[in-house]
């Protein structure tokens, strides 16, 4: 089996895209009804509604497990965690003592 290859937080998801997931993450605990307007209005340029859309799909993930409240630089810890897993071929799973909550 090959070695397990760390990459750069930039290979697996642009700085523009983590800003993306942050915005989403905090118009969610804000308790924001429309979480795209929220986002749009604090992003230069503002992101397509498609691309809200995947970062909402991507929190919904069971293995990420987004929870109101959760620190949105611990939720894209994680995300970053899972991409690298996938590049190298291992299925992802959250540390027990994450998985415990």
């Amino acid at each position: 089996m090959a070695a397990y290859r760390e990459y750069p937080d930039d290979q697996l998801m642009s700085p523009q895209q983590r800003a993306l997931l942050l915005k989403v993450i905090t118009a969610l605990d804000a308790g924001e009804t429309d979480i795209y307007r929220a986002v749009a209005t604090r992003m230069t340029p503002p992101p397509l509604g498609e691309d809200v859309d995947t970062v909402l799909r991507i929190l919904d993930i069971d293995a990420i497990r987004y929870r109101p409240g959760d620190p949105g630089e611990v939720v894209l810890s994680r995300i970053l965690d899972a991409l690298e897993a996938a590049a190298n071929g291992v299925e992802f799973k959250l540390p027990p003592d994450e998985d415990a909550n």
